[in-house]
């Protein structure tokens, strides 16, 4: 039954993520028709305003908001299955937090936009290694201490974002820094996408590849990991720092979007069972679609631009309570 409903949702994901991209390029505020924007993005387009458009604006931020979505949805499947807690998601390591420091220091110190993304990826992946650090001194191998120990340093890096917030100027600075923690594509244009095209998709391939051998074999825990030859540690620690390098990368592009890593994988898990040769095409799928979703209707539901991560969060609400109506009496796994 599942095998046949992944192929279902593998079509289904592919038509509606096209579908979803093409509508995301058409609607705004200045609007076109699907053969305007064909026109522009072959560049044959009369209208230099078509092709201005497209190329400088929609083009990219839609590009974007789909590897976003890609990232934090895969990144959400790895930590769930990694910490075999289905309430994990993206910033469950303190990998979001980390990486909102380093952008709201970038932009206190007025760093040109790429080094101010450079290092929140930076002290986004420093927030990870700390958390295992300080994972560490528990001394406690139940992966529930990991997510204690990302509830911390979340909190550490949350007190120093305030304390950045506290010293920024409040006619510049601060606005831009409170409304890039709600998370927005306002600011991204084609070098994002070149930098996370690569980075996104190399990531996922890796972790597609090992899935069948590894990635399942962790979720089912430490000894039976070993009892099907599968070295733990090493491949925990690997996986981890995939989907911090996916988190970390998304952050300090668009900002700290919550709720996309945590319903995604639920959804995928609910019609395509726990397989991860299944679930891992069909989270970036469907996660790639639901943040392109997100995204228009950050930018068409009122004449000023609605933080994406108010969007998110609005969607991923309704949708979890959905799920948890569908699931109802079965038992969530938190440790």
């Amino acid at each position: 039954m599942h095998r046949f409903t992944f192929v279902a949702c593998l079509i289904a994901g592919i038509v509606i993520m096209v579908t979803i991209f093409f509508t995301s390029l058409t609607v705004g505020q200045y609007s076109m028709s699907i053969s305007e924007v064909i026109n522009a993005l072959l560049r044959n387009s009369e209208n230099a305003m078509d092709i201005t458009v497209i190329w400088e604006l929609r083009l990219p931020r839609t590009a974007v908001a789909c590897l976003v979505g890609i990232a934090l949805s895969l990144s959400g499947l790895i930590y769930q299955s990694t910490f075999q807690n289905e309430l994990a998601s993206p910033d469950i390591i303190g990998v979001s937090s980390g990486a909102s420091v380093g952008v709201a220091a970038g932009l206190l110190l007025g760093l040109p936009l790429l080094a101010v993304s450079g290092l929140g990826f930076v002290l986004g992946t420093t927030a990870m290694i700390l958390t295992i650090l300080v994972a560490k001194v528990f001394r406690n191998r139940s992966p529930i201490m990991l997510i204690i120990a990302g509830i911390l340093v979340s909190g550490l890096m949350g007190s120093i974002v305030s304390m950045i917030k506290m010293w920024a100027n409040t006619d510049t600075v601060l606005p831009a820094i409170v409304f890039w923690l709600l998370g927005s594509f306002s600011s991204v244009n084609m070098i994002h996408f070149w930098i996370l095209l690569p980075v996104i998709l190399s990531c996922l391939i890796f972790i597609f590849i090992i899935s069948g051998k590894v990635l399942n074999n962790i979720s089912l825990g430490e000894e039976e990991a070993k009892s099907k030859g599968i070295n733990y540690k090493a491949w925990r620690v690997v996986v981890l720092a995939i989907g911090t390098i996916l988190t970390a990368s998304s952050v300090s592009v668009a900002g700290a979007i919550g709720w996309i890593g945590l319903v995604v994988p639920h959804m995928t898990r609910l019609l395509c069972g726990h397989i991860a040769q299944r679930t891992i095409p069909v989270a970036a799928l469907f996660g790639g679609s639901f943040m392109m979703v997100a995204d228009i209707l950050a930018r068409t539901l009122t004449n000023s631009e609605i933080p994406i991560g108010a969007i998110t969060g609005f969607l991923g609400i309704i949708i979890f309570i959905a799920i948890l109506s569908i699931r109802r009496g079965q038992k969530y796994v938190i440790d």
